[in-house]
């Protein structure tokens, strides 16, 4: 039906194993290894192929043993499958080879500038197991629309699908077919290519993923130089970079184990991992290599974590090397695998099956039991058999992972799948290909009875005319063409004339009777196996199988630990990646890490919690760095420090952040306490002196400046009352307050103060009767202190509109995770500046008046002027340097301008009022004897102190009308006698009360 006759002649070497059917399958297997020669090669003469493969051997076995399982169980009805198979031995060139071999009829193959009617033996292929293999493999079956089968393992993804290849599954490693080339996947060029396993670009990504997880982010790599490995280390570099993973080096191998240089190039591959510091390395690269490259390491007993992609992955045969337990951990990922039933069984009793060729068969047997053919596979008691050929024993179960195989068992039912749904097969019986095109028509024709479908309508009968009718519509959809096309028309003549060109005679399937098929058929059925694949969905052993746009299937990989078992080592899956879930699933309970830790390997060491990494040309190659404040790392490896909430901050290094302590002036802290006490006995001061002030009110000292006094007390009083102000938590109000408050108060007083001046420089220029009339026009007091007062006011005003003062919370400069809560002083200071210089202009005012009158009564105003001016010139540089310390700086000048002026201006006038007055009461407590001889009166009497103390304090205090008659700077209390007083000024003399 599908197959023509297809023979291979013991004479002919290429075929190495056969099996006839009615549709042939090609296999391409390299059960050897190497080409012999090859380097010294100059004629294209025949290949002599060397070193037996297992591997590939028992691959080719499991898919011989698939297809006598699918012949034996009737799951094609009538149709037997058949096989053709070509060992290319791991060579491009003799693949080629191979293909042209099996495409060849009568050992020809034609050439054709139109390849439509070209028809092939072999209907399918299957293999190759390597990617350097199956590219040209796949390029020359494009040119004939031959699918090509592969059953290996991984697989790479592509583009949209063209109609050339049917299955290919490869695999990179030797337990199953390896070709995962990602080139495979371009369906531009590999239109009809499959795969029973996913795409290698799942692979690298699953490797990355491995990496990550374990946190291995400093690795090495070795790769191989065809179109397998360099694709493999792009897609690897690709998708470890995604996860952060820095590749150290990169070092490159020959493909071909016969090379010249590869033992060269393996040594000095040896060497870059022993002087790397990287603890991980993958191999990308064919078991054969890794075996070489394994002995270089066992040499030094230099230890790495070897990572395996899936082409030596399950390699029974690095698991049983010699000293395998020195060269450290072995991680890899192989494909989802099964067992075959009965493939054991199978194994242990190898039988070539009547009309059946196998010369690998043979080849295996010579190997195991030929005595005189000793190697490494050479049974012990080879020595001891008559017949290599009819011996077996169980050498293959244990030499080989046989789950590794389970992948060539789907390949094989997946294209009988495809020839089952492509023929109607069911049950009982394959009816027929209805999904072909209408001229393949299949009529009921018993066995091998013939009709013939000519070109003219009127001569079919009328059952082949329903037919042609049938299954034109179960090709198109519709019944007639012109239907089809929007149009009316005869069913079955326009059906003939569309097809007219494609008929012929036809010999039609029945129970299993051969049918002669046109050659276009044939690329019309192949075209439709290739269709079908694409949909085809299978239940196979309880497992479903599809495969997905480009061809491929999406299962996932099993993550294999080669564990020690004595002097070798076993696989076990210690994890698993599946495509779907996007992530690597490890049970790291069954990994045995030496001493409970996992192995590093990186660049730089970990970055602990803290600090965050500082980052050189290379990402894994970094310092660490702390966490600046307010910034924190909670975790290991932290590209950047988080910033710490609002409300929380931290110290350089911390791993957290903590609440913010708020500072301010506490009425419980020290420096407040200090200051409530200085305000409280600065306010008692200045309640004493306003007492003395009233009680002594008619004092000469006091009752001419009792009503500025009483001003200026005030003001210091308002002063005192906005340090108050400073204290606790400010707010917005509070911190106009104690500014406007102090302003105004202080500047009050500094008023009384010029005021006082003032009167005392204009006293001064008496010498000047002119300009001291002159200038006693300026002499207004009261108008004097309104206009002083209201002018600091207004700046106020101005000052609070338009640049209000606020609050602020500030980092403390001393004081670590706290906020300093300060009021602000407006944006542009130029309200807090002008206040300041106006009290200050008032303050230089008064000194230079008071010093220009020098004398007894401005020697207070000068030094409180001068206390208060070098109070805020020290106050000045502090306030501007040390934002945190600006309220107690301005607490601090506040406090010694008002102690100031209380000690300057009203201290010494206390001390003078109680000194007179305690020397006034010793004088009258002491007896006056008057003379009674002398007395011009003659009489004479005695003043007792009791008569003197009854006298009113009035009559010893001078009136304000005698007062002014009198030069008070030379009034002298302690002078005082009852008896003498100086004569009284001209009136133009005399000081004014203020």
């Amino acid at each position: 039906m599908l197959g023509l006759g297809v023979h291979c002649k013991e004479t002919e070497s290429l075929c190495g194993a056969y099996a006839p059917g009615d549709i042939v399958l090609g296999i391409l297997g390299s059960v050897h290894s190497k080409v012999k020669d090859l380097q010294e090669r100059v004629r294209p003469d025949k290949y002599t192929c060397t070193d037996f493969d297992l591997i590939s051997f028992v691959q080719s076995l499991a898919v011989i043993h698939t297809i006598d399982e699918i012949n034996d169980s009737g799951f094609l009805l009538g149709i037997r499958l058949g096989y053709l198979m070509c060992d290319p031995c791991l060579y491009g060139t003799k693949a080629l080879q191979c293909v042209e071999h099996m495409l060849s009829v009568n050992k020809t193959l034609e050439v054709f500038i139109d390849n439509s009617n070209f028809s092939s033996p072999v209907k399918a292929f299957l293999g190759e197991r390597y990617s350097e293999l199956s590219i040209p493999v796949a390029k020359l079956l494009s040119l004939y629309m031959i699918p090509q089968a592969l059953y290996a393992q991984s697989c790479y993804r592509s583009a949209d699908l063209l109609p050339v290849n049917l299955i290919s599954c490869e695999v990179f490693h030797q337990i199953s077919c390896t070709s995962s080339s990602p080139s495979l996947s371009d369906k531009s060029r590999y239109a009809s290519f499959f795969r029973v396993i996913p795409s290698d670009v799942y692979q690298t990504q699953a490797l990355a993923k491995l990496m990550k997880y374990f946190n291995w982010t400093w690795v090495g790599v070795v790769t191989i130089d065809d179109d397998y490995g360099e694709p493999a280390l792009q897609n690897f570099l690709i998708h470890s970079g995604h996860e952060g993973i820095c590749v150290e080096f990169q070092e490159v191998l020959p493909n071909y184990l016969g090379s010249v240089n590869i033992e060269q190039r393996i040594k000095q591959v040896a060497d870059r991992i022993r002087n790397s510091t990287a603890q991980v390395v993958l191999l990308i690269v064919r078991p054969e290599q890794v075996q070489m490259l394994f002995k270089e390491m066992i040499k030094t007993n230099t230890t790495r974590i070897w990572i395996a992609s899936d082409s030596w992955s399950m390699a029974r045969f690095l698991m049983k090397m010699k000293d395998i337990n020195k060269v450290g951990e072995i991680f890899g990922f192989t494909f989802l695998t099964g067992n075959i039933a009965g493939f054991e069984d199978y194994l242990k009793n190898l039988v070539i099956r009547p009309g059946v060729r196998n010369d690998f068969i043979r080849e295996y047997k010579q190997l195991r039991f030929n005595c005189s053919q000793q190697s490494e596979h050479t049974s012990p008691s080879a020595c001891s058999v008559t017949d290599p050929q009819k011996e077996n024993d169980d050498y293959l179960l244990h030499a080989v992972d046989l789950t590794e195989a389970y992948s060539q068992r789907i390949a094989v039912y997946a294209i009988a799948h495809a020839i089952r749904r492509l023929l109607q097969c069911n049950d009982t019986a394959c009816s027929g290909d209805t999904n072909l095109l209408p001229w393949q028509i299949k009529d009921t024709c018993p066995h091998t009875q013939s009709i013939t479908i000519i070109a003219k309508t009127k001569d079919l009968s009328k059952d082949t005319r329903d037919k042609i009718v049938d299954l034109h519509k179960a090709e198109t959809g519709y019944r007639t063409v012109g239907e089809q096309l929007g149009e009316k028309g005869t069913p079955l003549g326009a059906i003939i004339r569309k097809w007219k060109k494609h008929m012929m005679t036809v010999n039609l399937l029945r129970f299993g009777a051969p049918c002669k098929i046109s050659p276009r058929g044939v690329k019309m059925i192949l075209r439709k196996l290739v269709e079908i694949l694409h949909s085809l969905s299978f239940t196979l052993d309880d497992e479903m199988h599809s495969f997905n746009k480009n061809g491929d299937s999406e299962n996932g990989y099993s993550l294999m630990m080669w564990k020690t078992s004595g002097d070798e080592r076993i696989p076990d899956v210690v994890g698993r990646f599946l495509i779907k879930n996007d992530k690597v699933e490890i049970d790291e309970n069954k990994i045995p890490w030496s001493n409970r830790t996992v192995p590093v390997s990186r660049c730089s060491e970990p970055c602990r919690p803290g600090t965050e990494k500082s980052i050189s040309n290379i990402s894994c190659c970094y310092s660490c760095t702390d966490c600046s404040e307010g910034y924190y790392s909670n975790e290991t490896d932290q590209l950047a420090c988080k910033k710490c909430p609002e409300g929380y901050s931290s110290l350089p290094g911390w791993t957290e952040c903590q609440k913010l302590k708020i500072w301010y002036l506490e009425w419980s802290a020290g420096y407040p306490i200090v200051v409530m006490i200085g305000t409280v006995i600065g306010v008692l001061l200045l309640v004493f002196s306003f007492t003395v002030y009233i009680l002594h009110r008619e004092n000469p000292s006091i009752k001419d400046t009792l009503v500025i006094s009483c001003l200026m007390k005030f003001g210091l009083m308002v002063s005192f009352g906005g340090v108050i102000l400073f204290l606790g938590d400010p707010n917005d109000p509070i911190c106009r307050a104690q500014q406007t408050m102090y302003g105004l108060g202080f500047t009050l007083c500094v008023s009384c103060i010029l005021v006082m001046a003032v009167h005392t420089f204009i006293e001064i220029m008496s010498s000047d009767p002119v300009k001291q009339r002159r200038l006693r026009k300026f002499n207004r007091p009261f108008v004097i202190l309104g206009l002083l007062t209201l002018t600091q006011a207004l700046i106020c005003i101005f000052w609070m509109v338009f640049d209000p003062v606020g609050v602020v919370e500030a980092p403390s400069q001393t004081q670590p995770l706290t906020l300093n809560r300060l009021c602000t002083q407006g944006s542009t200071y130029y309200g807090f500046g002008a206040m300041h210089v106006y009290i200050a202009l008032l303050a230089v005012l008064c000194f230079l008046l008071a010093f220009k009158g020098r004398s007894t009564e401005t020697e207070p105003i000068v030094f409180s002027m001068l206390i208060h001016l070098f109070a805020w010139f020290c106050f000045i540089p502090v306030y501007i340097t040390q934002d945190e310390l600006r309220s107690i700086v301005q607490i601090s000048a506040i406090m010694v301008s008002n102690y100031g002026v209380i000690f300057c201006h009203f201290a010494p006038k206390w001390f003078k009022v109680l000194s007179e007055k305690t020397e006034t009461e010793k004088a009258v407590k002491t007896p006056i004897d008057l003379p009674t001889d002398d007395c011009d009166s003659g009489m004479g009497f005695t003043v007792r102190s009791s008569s003197v103390r009854s006298v009113p304090q009035s009559r010893f205090s001078i009136a304000e009308s005698e007062m002014s008659n009198w030069d008070t700077n030379s009034l002298k209390f302690s002078e005082v006698s009852f008896g003498s007083l100086r004569r009284r000024r001209p009136r133009h003399q005399r000081p004014r009360s203020l």
